[in-house]
């Protein structure tokens, strides 16, 4: 999901926001999957707070 979101969202405030919830930057896939699963779909799934297709007007 970082990449996808990245490539629209890439601002200090963004980046570090992701970085909090378990986005990896500039990581082997090796090193990202040892820190966890991001965190994102807790806010931004369906149905959530911070809906991706309602905050995209999608």
């Amino acid at each position: 999901m970082t990449a996808a979101c990245t490539a629209g969202h890439d601002d200090a405030l963004a980046i570090s926001h992701i970085k909090s919830r378990g986005g990896s930057f500039y990581e082997t896939r090796v090193a990202a999957k040892a820190k966890g699963p991001e965190s994102c779909l807790l806010c931004h799934g369906p149905g959530k707070i911070a809906d991706i297709k309602v905050m995209h007007g999608q």
